[in-house]
């Protein structure tokens, strides 16, 4: 797995960047501090 810094001069920025996800259905924890980033012109399968 690949890293993109996202900030910072000259960095490629990033089409989306997601920061500390959560989300429960009921008691039941589904995702919890999920965090990524997906380039630009690039194709992402979650």
């Amino acid at each position: 797995m690949q890293h993109m810094r996202t900030s910072g001069p000259g960095d490629e920025v990033a089409a989306l960047d997601v920061r500390a996800v959560s989300h429960s259905y009921g008691q039941k924890r589904a995702l919890n501090d999920v965090s990524f980033s997906i380039a630009p012109a690039t194709f992402t399968v979650l």
